[in-house]
């Protein structure tokens, strides 16, 4: 995709009527914008959603003093934190104080480096925390660590055999990581900055791979982890990739000359789906936003405390294991010592993912938390 540059051609802002000579002109949903429209469409977007889940959680006497947030350095993540900083800063400190949380494993360092370097000089007074995730010991019936030591998390992700299994992993390690640091932080919200459009992608490709039931975790606007007790939610869900963009280039932050990062292809199917919707996003902007919708309008019942739920991402296990995977133990499906949970200890979207484990992984089956 082909980010769109701000208009050269003779307009005027559709809100405020102002003319291009008075400043470039950013095309949002097939208006054009002035800067200062595109920053307050932007940000009233943002405060609707926010506004709308502060009013539910103080309904429900939860603790909003300060929310933690997920920040990579990527175009979402870095936005999110830049609003929820304003939102603080705006109300003296009576909006929820962002805890930023880099987790080191970047993919893109140039983005990276340089938005993380635009947070801390213009928000110098956002804590940001620098973590790894990293594979726990597994838990016993009564939730207390055994003696097995798990495999690190880049031997596990070098392990997998395909791009979508590494992927599909690391989701599971970043959000499991951050329940994890906000419960040691005591943040009762994770936030994260997915857009309406990346959700829009995540649905079809969870769908693809056979991951219908991860749906309301991936791309709904709230999800409960049941496990930890932490609350995620997405501020920018109602905006559309190209937005946040033409809002990231306004303020200042680095925005990259391709939507693909440096050196990337689509060589798995969640980055099929978001090439996909990114063509989509500019003609069709109403259709990704009903795909995304749609997913808040699911539920999802988890019992992670039982023997039914997955031993790696806690979505219930499917009672009726696929054929490939009957009588199989997790050690068949990559480990080198018989472990007592069997393939059905799995949902059916960790058993595709391990099935194709190229070296052997010592406990697979544990859950990635945060290294100390």
């Amino acid at each position: 995709m082909t980010l769109q540059s701000p208009s050269t051609e003779t307009k005027a802002c559709r809100r405020c009527k102002a003319s291009e000579h008075a400043g470039p002109l950013y095309p949002i949903r097939r208006n054009f914008l002035c800067g200062t429209c595109t920053r307050d469409f932007v940000e009233t977007k943002y405060l609707a959603t926010f506004e709308s889940w502060r009013r539910a959680n103080l309904v429900h006497g939860k603790d909003t003093a300060q929310v933690l947030v997920g920040v990579s350095g990527g175009l979402g993540s870095t936005v999110l934190c830049a609003l929820l900083c304003n939102s603080h800063r705006a109300t003296n400190g009576k909006a929820p104080k962002p805890v930023a949380v880099h987790l080191r494993e970047p993919r893109d360092p140039v983005t990276g480096i340089a938005n993380l370097q635009w947070l801390h000089e213009t928000y110098p007074e956002l804590e940001i925390v620098e973590r790894e995730p990293k594979l726990a010991p597994a838990t016993s019936d009564a939730g207390t660590q055994t003696d097995a030591v798990g495999d690190p998390f880049a031997d596990v992700l070098a392990a997998l055999g395909t791009p979508t299994a590494r992927d599909d992993l690391s989701w599971i390690a970043r959000h499991q990581t951050l329940s994890r640091i906000a419960q040691e932080l005591g943040c009762a919200v994770v936030c994260t900055g997915e857009t309406s459009t990346r959700c829009a992608s995540m649905t079809l490709s969870l769908a693809a791979q056979g991951r219908g039931d991860a749906v309301v975790r991936h791309a709904s606007e709230s999800w409960h982890d049941s496990a930890t007790g932490i609350w995620h939610t997405r501020f920018v869900k109602r905006l559309l990739t190209s937005e946040l963009i033409e809002y990231a280039r306004i303020r200042g932050m680095y925005v990259p000359e391709s939507g693909r990062r440096p050196g990337e292809i689509a060589d798995a199917i969640d980055r099929l789906t978001i090439d996909y919707f990114a063509d989509l996003e500019p003609r069709f902007p109403s259709l990704v936003d009903t795909v995304s919708r749609a997913t808040d309008k699911l539920t999802e019942d988890i019992s992670t405390g039982s023997t039914t739920a997955c031993t790696i991402c806690g979505i219930a296990t499917d009672p009726a294991a696929p054929e490939w995977a009957t009588g199989a133990t997790i050690a068949s499906l990559g480990g080198d010592s018989p472990l007592t949970q069997s393939a059905t200890d799995l949902c059916y979207g960790c058993m595709s993912t391990l099935r194709d484990a190229r070296t052997p992984m010592r406990n697979p089956s544990t859950a990635p938390i945060a290294a100390d």
